[in-house]
């Protein structure tokens, strides 16, 4: 689609402190769909005043300024960076589903910024090095809108997206980057769900990576991203359909999952995805947001012969595909039931879960918008 990278901004109205903005200063997705959802409260809030240099009510200011100051004491009970939950015993990449990371607290003055990524990993050839986008084949089932793959742009668009993050990120300062899943294209990482979640690969690869041999982790996720502002930047995602394989479900969604805490040694611990659903509290000087990472799968977890080409649950799953041992579906009759049980699962938890935020922002991480289907 396009080269401008996408980045939300964050920071404080000119308002009281209930009242917060979230700026949306550009949108863009390799490839696909990719969504976010903000929730915010603005109840009983006064009307924002306009203008830049509009000044603040005393109240306001009085108000800010108590916040800073208990944030400041409780900086004790925050981290500086997103910490995992202990490394599944169980070898289940569902274990910690659900989990709330430990609190982060970012200091300073702001504006604060975040980039936001999805759909964006590409193919690389091995016989030449090069990393290229994957055309969607959406003519297929889609006659109402234009997905064309255009060239030669959309052949290099992840670089293209990588360079004008590398160019942002110096000015911006992004503090973290959510994550929105289609991570690797096609299938996801090119093994299956029964090897060791840690050790990319440990199931023996697929096809593919048995023919081309790709690290993806290392050369179209770690290689790719880095440079001033980047380096170091965690990475909090949700996995797409294509991280399950695209149209199959048993390929290495779990590994997705496991390199959170990978074993491995070109792993640069940036990646953050211990679970399909987990949420997390950022705190600011003087506002905070809640966010919710979901599993929105579901949509594309289609009854068996319903579009082949776009279907988890469809006909191109082998017979005896499993995902037991990860915890996902057991069988391909297993498949559909799996991820609506899912979906039930994280609706039940947001109903909880919502009404006990305190966050002035709530802000909902998804692959697919909630609703798709």
């Amino acid at each position: 689609m396009g080269a401008q990278p996408l980045y939300a901004r964050l920071g404080s109205s000119q308002v009281g402190p209930r009242v917060k903005r979230l700026g949306i200063a550009g949108v863009c997705a390799v490839f696909g769909v990719a969504a976010i959802v903000v929730l915010a409260s603005r109840a009983n809030s006064p009307a924002p005043v306009q203008g830049k240099d509009a000044a603040r009510p005393q109240a306001t200011v009085e108000a800010i300024e108590a916040k800073r100051k208990t944030s400041k004491g409780e900086q004790g009970k925050c981290a500086s960076k997103f910490i995992a939950p202990p490394k599944p015993k169980s070898y289940k990449a569902t274990e910690h589903n659900g989990v709330k990371l430990a609190d982060v607290c970012y200091t300073g003055k702001g504006p604060f910024h975040v980039f936001i990524i999805g759909d964006w990993g590409g193919k690389k050839d091995p016989n030449n090095g090069k990393i290229a986008a994957v055309s969607h084949l959406t003519h297929r089932w889609n006659t109402t809108e234009n997905f064309r793959y255009i060239w030669p742009t959309d052949q290099d668009c992840q670089w293209l997206v990588a360079n004008e993050m590398r160019k942002r990120a110096p000015k911006s300062r992004p503090d973290y980057v959510l994550n929105m899943g289609d991570n690797f294209y096609w299938g996801g990482v090119e093994d299956y769900c029964t090897g060791n979640m840690f050790k990319p690969y440990s199931a023996g690869g697929s096809k593919v990576y048995k023919q081309d041999h790709v690290d993806q982790f290392k050369e179209v996720f770690e290689d790719v991203y880095y440079g001033e502002g980047i380096d170091g930047l965690q990475w909090l995602g949700v996995l797409g359909n294509h991280d399950f394989g695209g149209w199959r479900f048993d390929m290495a969604w779990d590994q997705a999952v496991g390199y959170t805490w990978s074993e491995s040694k070109t792993s640069k611990g940036r990646w953050m995805t211990p679970a399909l659903y987990y949420r997390a509290t950022v705190k600011y000087p003087d506002f905070s947001i809640d966010y919710w990472f979901m599993d929105t799968n579901v949509w594309d977890a289609l009854p068996y012969g319903e579009k082949p080409p776009h279907n988890i649950c469809g006909p191109h799953n082998e017979g005896a595909a499993t995902c037991k041992k990860s915890g996902g579906p057991k069988s391909l009759d297993d498949c559909q039931g799996w991820f609506h049980r899912l979906w039930a699962e994280q609706k039940k938890w947001l109903d909880k879960t919502v009404p006990e935020s305190k966050a002035e922002w709530r802000i909902i991480v998804t692959h697919f918008p909630p609703y798709w289907g």
